[in-house]
């Protein structure tokens, strides 16, 4: 399942220890469980990258699919 709209038209995501939180709200968000170090994560289009801590890159396509850049 892709990112919903809301997710990316709102267009806040927060680092949570060892996941990211995508919000569709002020007070309504998703998981991303990542179960590695994050130093950053951002929006680029439809997807969310997320940086690690060990400098691989993560491009989530949806909450629990990606591919390392």
């Amino acid at each position: 399942m892709a990112f919903d709209s809301r997710q990316r038209d709102f267009g806040v995501l927060k680092v949570d220890g060892k996941n990211v939180r995508v919000y569709s709200t002020n007070s309504s968000s998703m998981n991303i469980a990542v179960g590695k170090d994050i130093k950053d994560a951002r929006w680029n289009g439809d997807e969310v990258l997320v940086y690690l801590t060990d400098g691989k890159i993560r491009r989530y396509s949806s909450l629990s699919s990606y591919t390392t850049i």
